[in-house]
């Protein structure tokens, strides 16, 4: 399984890190608190139209039920309906009667008209459905930027009737504005807790620089000057921790190189100075071996020589004592061959030799 190698700085790493937590945690901060702030609005929109909603047909069945007169009632009915127009957030509401045609509206131009003539005609299914089940539906829109609340409405009988008519009445709310200020506020919020955070990350951040990033490159410093044989150089980093104590460890093994390189360089000299003794020495037993051989050379020629001058010696000494004796025998023997020649052929009657 290979490891993770990290190329980047700690000096960058660090801020880098921090930066990007800050704004993590303060960008989902600020979509939880917008989250949290929709859901607010649209909890506190749902119950204000339920609530107005029924007080509004409660007062229009109220109303329709005790008139006596079908204008008493409508004038009623409209003041009702033009009242609901006072409610926070609320775009539009309108009272329908049974064959969907808008009585009262808050928007002039809508009433007389039939429901499906209007720019509302998409709601006339949901509102028929309504008179039919005569129950309340509440229809949120697709980006949940408005809540439409159909809420059936018991209408009197006619005269000579006895079943009674049920009519709708239509609330739509806008939650536009209000959820643009929601956001705002949110964002305000937000902006405030990025600066809480980041004042934080700073004081992180400053923390780290401090206590582990100085430190660190104050251990590669030494550690490269160690590398290029600046073996002198030292951390000695204060404090107690765990980087303290890499430092006390990292100076000791320092102080252990620098002192085997001296007893090592100490060594090498004395080698050296030992290899030129020992060349020297060399160099003369070298110089005495050439000698004791020369004169063992001489040892031997003279001891040859001598040998040859003994051999020599002993015929001549031989010779050179006899050659006195050597000469009178050949005086002598001349002086026989001489008379010899005077007198032959005759011989002499006796010879007396010298």
């Amino acid at each position: 399984m290979k490891r993770l190698a990290f190329t980047i700085p700690l000096r960058v790493a660090i801020p880098s890190l921090l930066l990007f937590l800050g704004s993590g945690l303060g960008l989902y901060g600020f979509m939880t608190e917008v989250k949290e702030t929709y859901e607010y609005q649209e909890t506190e929109i749902y119950q204000q139209a339920d609530f107005y909603s029924e007080k509004t047909v409660q007062l229009l069945e109220f109303i329709l039920r005790r008139s006596t007169s079908s204008s008493s009632s409508l004038d009623g009915a409209k003041i009702v309906v033009g009242e609901t127009g006072e409610q926070p957030n609320l775009e539009l509401s309108a009272f329908l009667n049974e064959n969907n045609i808008i009585i009262f509206s808050t928007h002039y131009d809508l009433q007389k008209q039939a429901i499906k003539d209007t720019d509302l005609a998409y709601l006339y299914p949901k509102i028929q459905e309504v008179q039919q089940t005569q129950m309340q539906q509440k229809i949120w829109s697709a980006d949940r930027q408005s809540l439409k609340v159909i809420t059936p409405v018991t209408l009197p009988p006619k005269p000579n009737e006895l079943r009674s008519r049920f009519g709708t009445f239509l609330s739509i709310y806008d939650l536009n504005q209000l959820k643009k200020e929601a956001f705002q506020d949110a964002l305000n919020r937000s902006l405030k807790m990025n600066a809480v955070v980041l004042g934080i990350c700073f004081l992180v951040w400053l923390f780290f620089e401090l206590s582990l990033t100085k430190r660190v490159s104050r251990l590669v410093l030494v550690s490269q000057n160690l590398a290029q044989g600046n073996l002198s150089d030292r951390s000695r980093l204060p404090g107690s921790d765990e980087l303290a104590k890499i430092s006390h460890a990292f100076d000791k093994m320092a102080e252990k190189i620098e002192q085997d390189t001296y007893d090592l360089q100490q060594s090498k000299l004395e080698l050296q100075e030992k290899a030129t003794a020992l060349e020297t020495a060399l160099t003369q037993l070298k110089q005495t071996q050439t000698q004791l051989l020369q004169s063992e050379k001489m040892s031997s020629l003279g001891q040859l020589v001598a040998g040859i001058a003994h051999e020599i010696n002993n015929p001549v000494s031989f010779i050179f004592g006899n050659i006195t004796y050597a000469e009178e025998y050949t005086d002598s023997l001349l002086d026989l061959i001489a008379l010899y020649q005077q007198y032959y052929p005759q011989p002499y009657p006796k010879f007396k030799p010298n």
